[in-house]
């Protein structure tokens, strides 16, 4: 809407603002959804991934849902779960700075 102008004044800023948001928001989201199995088959590993990803973004609920995570962990499974979040987090900003605007 604010990007399109549509119902308000076009607002570049404040598009990218919110869309920035929602991305870092989402990554939580699936950590969560791992972490607590709801929609999926529950991976503690997956959602610690999926939780370092929103970490590295700088969302603070990921921080804090990636530190409880870390006893069920344990050591082995906690630098899988690092090395497949920094994993993801490339392979997304790399599609994202693949993908050409509309």
């Amino acid at each position: 809407m604010l990007r399109n102008g549509i119902g308000t004044n076009k607002d570049y800023k404040q598009a990218f603002s919110w869309y920035e948001k929602a991305a870092i928001k989402s990554q939580h989201s699936l950590g969560y959804m791992y972490g607590t199995g709801l929609g999926v088959k529950k991976d503690i590993m997956l959602a610690y991934s999926w939780f370092y990803v929103g970490m590295k973004q700088g969302h603070s609920a990921s921080f804090v849902n990636a530190n409880n995570l870390l006893e069920d962990l344990g050591n082995k499974r906690f630098e899988v779960g690092v090395k497949h979040g920094n994993e993801l987090y490339l392979r997304y900003a790399r599609k994202t700075a693949a993908e050409k605007p509309l």
